[in-house]
């Protein structure tokens, strides 16, 4: 802080120094450089008018031009040393440093020394000592008996451990999968990268090739990173050849190379294993209850013995997956939405939790609601079996139950338009409300008389009102499950003439 008579304290202003002038609040100093790197210090409060010291000894500025570590990269490394890494200074070159020839070059990390080389007039390289924390450290240069002053510090950070990556394989081609997942400890948020070098043996016809590639990592806490868009063997092939996909011989030992880089430093994590792409050809049986729990045999191609097997129902996982062969999966269907009618869904078998097979029209399992059955006959038969029995199904009880079972939400009706109609009958009646559903149990009551409705939002159906049945003021309701109406409001039918 410089002291300017005339001025309270609060007012007076701070001073910066570089080697180009001085500046602060409200005021500036200049100064020029000249060769004898020393001149006479003003101050000026207006940029114009400039003082120099009154008691008749003029200052002096001395220009002291320093060895300066300015940046160091990367800025981070292991705790166990080894980190190669490159330190630009000013003040001093490789140029001028050859003058001290017998001067060794030494970088500096807090109080300990590693030998350093230049690597080109402004960087010196060196490699990191080994610490036995994780610090934070000012990094400088000595050279000889002078040292560096430093504006740049190095952070010791414990290596990356990893304990698990999932999936554990990738599907040579077509893979859903978006990223790999990577568990462990001492991840950190400092331009960590994923590198993939994913790679495809050598055989009789192709040598053995490579394709490398560097993704950021997504960081999410110390124990869990994201390596994000894992590549598949695609670039191997052509494009208009699909064959090479499913061939297990081709794709045999095909894999992913899985590493981690951290500044400098490289990780291996682990390898993933590629797989021929899985198909699937038939389910038996290919019908099965809502309740699910049927046990399903899925035959298709390039099955594998996981503990990530999985099967879809549409868009249901089963809860079960059992490995019977490379051609044969055992799957338990998984509970499917209650309703009424069948539902047809593919089937699909991923081998690791993730990537499941294509979609085939041929592959579809149908989910239809209990069975109620009303009647068999004939219920007598000969001891020698090859009686043929007919079975009828209480198709009207399996609809309820199946309406029931949904838990519809109740309807409300706010008002009806228009609230009169002839007595005959036959005219259309809107009727305005909430919690109207698509399924042809709802219906209108007009009185004890009910017709058929027709949905047109959650909010709006339409009836056709029936002729009127002995009484002229009725009240209409509404219901949704065929059974249960509610909402009543008045509906007047007029005499004709």
């Amino acid at each position: 802080i410089t002291t300017v008579p005339g001025l309270v304290n609060e007012d007076q202003p701070l001073i910066t120094v570089n080697d180009i002038g001085m500046a602060g609040d409200d005021d500036s100093v200049f100064v020029e450089r000249i060769q004898s790197l020393c001149c006479g210090v003003t101050l000026s409060l207006n940029g114009v008018d400039y003082y120099s010291a009154d008691n008749g000894t003029p200052l002096m500025f001395v220009y002291d031009e320093k060895v300066l570590v300015t940046s160091v990269s990367p800025v981070h490394g292991s705790v166990n040393g080894g980190t190669d890494i490159n330190l630009t200074v000013s003040g001093i070159s490789q140029s001028h440093a050859a003058d001290q020839s017998n001067a060794r070059l030494m970088c500096i990390f807090g109080s300990d020394e590693t030998e350093g080389h230049w690597a080109n007039e402004e960087i010196i390289s060196c490699s990191t000592p080994a610490s036995l924390w994780e610090t934070k450290v000012m990094v400088g240069v000595k050279i000889g008996d002078v040292r560096a002053e430093s504006m740049a510090t190095f952070i010791f950070q414990q290596d990356p451990v990893v304990t698990s990556v999932f999936p554990e394989s990738l599907p040579a081609f077509g893979m859903a999968t978006t990223s790999i997942q990577v568990h462990g400890n001492h991840f950190h948020d400092h331009s960590m990268a994923c590198i993939f070098d994913s790679s495809l043996p050598s055989n009789d016809t192709l040598e053995r090739r490579h394709d490398v590639h560097r993704q950021p990592a997504v960081f999410y806490n110390s124990s869990y990173i994201q390596c994000p868009d894992p590549p598949s063997l695609q670039s191997f092939f052509s494009s208009s050849d699909s064959s090479w996909t499913t061939n297990t011989t081709l794709l045999e030992d095909s894999m992913l190379e899985l590493s981690l880089e951290s500044g400098a430093d490289w990780y291996f994590i682990g390898t993933i294993p590629f797989q021929a792409v899985v198909k699937t050809t038939s389910v038996f049986p290919r019908t099965g209850p809502r309740a699910g729990e049927t046990e399903v045999m899925v035959e298709g191609e390039n099955f594998i013995n996981s503990t990530h097997l999985a099967c879809l129902f549409g868009s249901i996982v089963g809860p079960l997956a059992q490995y019977i062969s490379p051609t044969k999966v055992l799957c338990t269907s998984p509970h499917f939405p209650s309703g009424y009618g069948r539902a047809a869904v593919p089937v699909h078998i991923a081998v690791n939790g993730v990537d499941f097979s294509a979609a085939s029209e041929d592959v579809l399992f149908e989910f239809h609601e209990p069975l109620v059955i009303k009647e068999a006959t004939p219920l007598v038969g000969l001891p020698k079996g090859g009686t043929i029995v007919n079975i009828t199904l209480d198709d009207t009880t399996m609809r309820l139950k199946a309406v029931r079972s949904v838990g519809v939400i109740p309807a409300t009706i706010s008002h009806i338009d228009p609230p009169y109609g002839p007595e005959t009958g036959g005219n259309i009646v809107a009727i305005h409300g909430s919690g109207f559903t698509q399924n042809h149990f709802t219906a209108c009551h007009f009185g004890t008389t009910a017709t058929p409705a027709r949905y047109i939002s959650d909010e709006s159906i339409e009836c056709i009102a029936p002729k009127a049945a002995g009484h002229m003021k009725v009240d209409l309701g509404v219901s949704v499950n065929g059974i249960d109406s509610v909402g009543e409001q008045p509906y007047n039918y007029l005499s004709l003439l």
